[in-house]
C-alpha cells in the first residue's frame, strides 16, 4: 500500500503558492493542479445528451419523485445538478488534457437523469494531465459552503501508485503567497483533505456508491469537512496578504501525481454557498 505519500508538480497556469503538511505538498503551486487556461492540451471533452432510458446502476441514486422541482431551483453562489442543458452550462471553463475525458453521463447520477463523468486513464511518472470543470467565484474571501455527491470506481492500485485529486478549491489571493488552497485526494487505503496547515485524514475511501461529501471553509481560519457520514474538523494556516480576488472551484481528476492507477469519477448535485 502507498501511504500518504504526495509528489506534487506546479504548474506554471496559476502561480500562487501552497503548502501542506502532506509529504512533499511544498512545491505545489496553488491553482496549478488544473490551470486556468482552458486551452491547454488538446480537448478531449465530449458533451453526451441525457439519455432517459439509460437507467442508473442500483446504488441508491434514483428514485426522485418526478414531480419534484429541479435540484437547482434554490438560490445559491453556484449550482449544477447536470440533468438539462449541456455539461458547462454556467461553468466558467473546462481543462481536459490529451488522456483526460469529461462528459455528462446517464450512467450513474442521484437526481434523474445524469451526472458529470471525469476519466483519466492510468498514467507513468511525470505523464501530467487533468480532466475538470472549472467555476470562477469573484470578490473577496468569504466563508465556502461545498456539498455534492461523489462517486468513484474501485481503481486498480499498483505498486508505486501514489493518489490524485478530485476537489480542487482555491482562494486566489493578491500576490505570491498570499492565496491557500484546498484538495481532496484519494490513495491507496487512505483519503485526505487538506489545506495549508490542515490535514484531515479521513480514511479509505468507499468506492463504487455515491458518498456526500460538505466541507465548510472559513479560509485561513476553520475548516469542517463530513465524509460518508463522518465528520472533521481542522484549522488551516492565516493568510496574509489582504482579501483575496476570487475563489476558484475545480471538480474533476487533478491529475498532478503520476504514477496513478486509471481513475472514474462521478459528481452529482454540486451546491456552492458564500456566506
Amino acid at each position: 500500500m502507498q501511504s500518504r505519500l504526495l509528489l506534487v508538480a506546479a504548474l506554471p497556469a496559476l502561480a500562487l503558492a501552497a503548502c501542506s503538511l502532506v509529504t512533499n505538498f511544498d512545491d505545489l503551486a496553488s491553482g496549478g493542479a488544473a490551470g486556468a487556461d482552458a486551452g491547454g492540451g488538446a480537448d478531449a471533452t465530449t458533451d453526451v445528451g441525457v439519455d432517459a432510458a439509460v437507467a442508473p446502476d442500483g446504488s441508491g441514486e434514483a428514485g426522485a419523485d418526478s414531480a419534484a422541482p429541479p435540484f437547482c431551483s434554490g438560490t445559491h453562489a453556484f449550482c449544477a445538478d447536470f440533468d438539462e442543458g449541456s455539461l458547462l452550462d454556467g461553468w466558467t471553463t473546462k481543462q481536459v488534457d490529451a488522456l483526460g475525458m469529461i462528459e455528462q453521463s446517464g450512467v450513474r447520477y442521484v437526481s434523474p437523469g445524469a451526472s458529470f463523468h471525469s476519466f483519466l486513464p492510468r498514467r507513468a511518472a511525470g505523464d501530467i494531465e487533468n480532466a475538470v470543470l472549472v467555476k470562477y467565484l469573484p470578490g473577496v474571501w468569504k466563508r465556502t459552503v461545498v456539498d455534492f455527491e461523489f462517486f468513484l470506481e474501485r481503481p486498480d492500485f499498483q505498486a508505486s501508485d501514489i493518489n490524485a485529486a478530485f476537489l480542487q478549491i482555491t482562494f486566489a489571493g493578491n500576490g505570491s503567497g498570499s492565496g491557500q488552497t484546498l484538495y481532496f485526494t484519494i490513495g491507496e487505503g487512505y483519503s485526505h483533505i487538506s489545506m495549508p496547515g490542515a490535514l484531515i485524514e479521513a480514511g479509505e475511501a468507499r468506492y463504487d456508491g455515491f458518498v456526500h461529501v460538505h466541507l465548510d471553509i472559513q479560509p485561513g481560519t476553520a475548516l469542517s469537512a463530513t465524509l460518508d457520514g463522518k465528520t472533521y474538523q481542522g484549522t488551516p494556516s492565516a493568510i496574509s496578504g489582504g482579501p483575496g480576488t476570487r475563489t476558484e472551484l475545480y471538480f474533476g481528476i487533478t491529475g498532478y501525481n503520476a504514477p496513478v492507477p486509471a481513475f472514474s469519477a462521478y459528481y452529482d448535485n454540486i451546491v456552492v454557498d458564500q456566506l
